[in-house]
C-alpha cells in the first residue's frame, strides 16, 4: 500500500503560530492504527481548505515511535468537480509520480 488518506470534514486551526496547525490528537491515533492494519509508511490527512485559497501539502512530521511520515493538507471542494480532481490527483502524485499511478 503507497499511502493512506484520511479526509476530515474540520476547518484547520487558521493561527499561524500553533504547531499543529488544529490538528486534534484523536485524528493522528486514527492514523496511526491504519498504519498499523494496512502497512504503510506514508498518511495524510486531508482537511477541506477556505473557498478561493490554495491547496497544498502543509509540512510533513514524523509520528514519534515509528517510521511513518505524517503529512496535512487541504483542498478547497468548493473548485470545479474537474479541478477538485486534478488537485487530488496532484496530491496522490507525491506518493508514486508515474504518470499510470492513478489509473481509473
Amino acid at each position: 500500500m503507497l499511502a493512506i488518506i484520511d479526509t476530515k470534514w474540520k476547518k484547520l486551526a487558521s493561527d499561524p503560530l500553533d504547531r499543529k496547525h488544529g490538528v486534534s490528537q484523536a485524528d493522528v491515533y486514527q492514523l496511526m492504527a491504519y498504519a498499523r492494519l494496512y502497512p504503510t509508511r506514508e498518511l495524510m490527512l486531508l482537511y477541506p481548505e477556505e473557498p478561493g485559497q490554495p491547496c497544498g501539502e502543509r509540512t510533513p512530521f514524523g509520528i514519534a515511535g515509528g517510521t511513518e511520515r505524517l503529512g496535512i493538507a487541504t483542498i478547497d471542494t468548493s473548485c470545479a468537480e474537474t479541478e477538485v480532481v486534478r488537485r487530488l490527483g496532484a496530491l496522490c502524485r507525491q506518493f508514486d509520480p508515474s504518470p499510470d499511478a492513478l489509473t481509473a
